[in-house]
């Protein structure tokens, strides 16, 4: 079904039809629980050369994996530690990607020559059900120009994708709207998590423990250990055009918003959600306010709001010909503290503090 976009458009009742596209060596933008991937058989590295010239990609850069089940995702990897494998058994469908050893369904190309790849099995079921008619392991970065803002909703899908893609496959705005944890056992004794996600890692450590995993290490990003590289990791990621700058109180606040301000810099705040529970209304609520000095400003009703909103309202800044955002940073409260260590990670990567 043609529309005015240069991108055939598929609902859930055609997702038959977008997965064929897959099978012929397409590419299909997609929803998942995180946010909307590019997708393409994992196993043609014809279809994934696509993918990276549709994002402008590094060619360093390898992309995770999506596929239907646990019995593909077996299939697509082996000889996994035990560590591995009670992963994939308990943290799996979710925003959870395992780096494993890749068997011969996944091409080179996708893991850009390394033996390993990460995989992972979304918690959506239409996502799940467009794979399965796939027939293959699906490889999936963010549906985005490389360096941008992943899309969390059909319309930044299709901003972002339109021309560079075949086709997308519509669906609801994505629930938890940061890309996917990447964990890696790098044996039964060690636990590398490479990219920050939306998981509680003091209760997977005590869930470890309880399942024989005693002694567990686990090591955040810049730990110094050696570990597989990792897609969202080593590029500039997740920046909008504006330049980000965070602020972590109130008396930082205030001396950036007058420097920017005396530079004459039009700014969108991402305040501090307030403690207040978020409303029945749902997530996504989040929206600019004008405020009389010319400048935007909002305020999710919770955490778990702002992580979903945030690419969202980086897109909405710079519609707004925003020229800089400041926005909010929770601190670094120790290695297993109560703030979102993958919320930190994205805005530090978008202010371009993190390499």
């Amino acid at each position: 079904m043609k529309t005015s976009l240069h991108l055939d458009i598929y609902d859930a009742r055609h997702r038959a039809q977008a997965a064929s596209i897959i099978k012929d060596g397409g590419t299909v933008v997609f929803p998942t629980e995180t946010v909307y991937g590019l997708g393409a058989d994992a196993g043609n590295p014809h279809a994934i050369a696509k993918i990276f010239a549709a994002k402008g990609r590094p060619a360093d850069n390898p992309l995770i994996v999506h596929v239907a089940n646990q019995q593909a995702f077996l299939d697509a990897s082996h000889d996994q530690n035990q560590l591995s494998l009670y992963l994939v058994e308990h943290l799996q469908p979710g925003p959870v990607s395992i780096i494993v050893q890749r068997s011969e369904q996944i091409s080179s190309a996708t893991s850009t020559g390394l033996a390993t790849v990460g995989l992972r099995i979304p918690q959506l079921d239409l996502c799940r059900d467009f794979l399965a008619l796939c027939g293959c392991p699906v490889a999936a970065p963010s549906a985005n120009l490389s360096g941008q803002p992943s899309p969390t909703n059909f319309a930044m899908a299709c901003r972002a994708m339109d021309g560079r893609a075949d086709a997308i496959l519509s669906g609801p705005p994505s629930q938890l709207g940061l890309e996917s944890a990447i964990l890696y056992a790098a044996d039964d004794q060690t636990l590398h998590v490479l990219r920050p996600g939306q998981i509680d890692l003091n209760s997977l450590k005590i869930d470890l423990a309880k399942a024989g995993f005693v002694g567990l290490s686990i090591h955040l990003p810049g730990s110094g250990q050696h570990v597989p590289p990792a897609p969202g990791t080593r590029h500039r990621h997740y920046a909008p055009h504006a330049k980000v700058y965070l602020y972590y109180s109130q008396d930082q606040l205030k001396e950036l918003v007058q420097s920017l301000c005396l530079q004459n810099q039009s700014i969108a705040l991402l305040a501090e959600p307030s403690q207040a529970i978020a409303s029945q209304a749902g997530r996504q609520t989040s929206q600019f306010t004008l405020m009389p000095d010319g400048n935007y400003s909002c305020q999710a009703a919770s955490l778990s709001e702002y992580e979903q909103s945030l690419y969202r309202l980086f897109f909405d800044a710079d519609d707004l010909g925003c020229k800089a955002i400041v926005a909010w940073c929770p601190h670094q409260d120790g290695i297993f503290g109560q703030t979102s260590l993958a919320l930190q990670d994205r805005l530090q990567r978008a202010a371009g503090k993190l390499n």
